[in-house]
């Protein structure tokens, strides 16, 4: 069963799992919803997927209204077209829980994700990794939508480590 968890926006998030030693982290991004649409249906395309799972947003009623919650808008109602047009499940998965879900990560609850300070010039930052791969923000909620879905929704055992 092939699940693909999505953190739409100008950066969209990817977490494409086919099993436990076969998945990928990715992103894109562009200024243009449709051209990340585009690439989203590429994808589909090209990749039998079973599960859509799609981050939405729980803020979305409680910020202004701007081109960029727009351009999210429109893309997750991409999302679950593109669903229903290759006839994939769609799981919208809300990020009202998004803080919890990173401390939890912090933690080190959620295996394989973790949290390192990294020195350089200045204010020591924060980088997100997934076992080795380096993460930005977007793909870190990716991965972080796959745990909830396969956690929470599936109630199945996390067996990264």
């Amino acid at each position: 069963m092939t699940i693909l968890a999505i953190d739409p926006g100008t950066t969209t998030g990817l977490f494409l799992f086919k099993n436990w030693s076969n998945y990928q982290i990715t992103s894109f991004t562009s200024e243009k919803w449709l051209e990340r649409a585009k690439n989203l249906e590429n994808l589909l395309k090209n990749e039998t997927v079973n599960i859509l799972a799609c981050e939405v947003s729980s803020m979305w009623a409680k910020q202004n209204y701007n081109y960029h919650y727009g351009e999210m808008i429109k893309l997750v109602g991409h999302c679950e077209y593109l669903a229903y047009h290759y006839q994939i499940e769609y799981i919208p998965v809300s990020n009202k829980y998004r803080n919890i879900w990173e401390e939890q990560a912090k933690e080190g609850s959620i295996r394989g994700l973790t949290y390192q300070k990294e020195k350089g010039k200045g204010k020591p930052k924060g980088a997100w990794y997934f076992k080795d791969q380096k993460l930005n923000e977007h793909e870190k909620d990716a991965v972080l939508i796959f745990y909830i879905y396969w956690v929470k929704f599936q109630k199945q055992e996390w067996p990264f480590a």
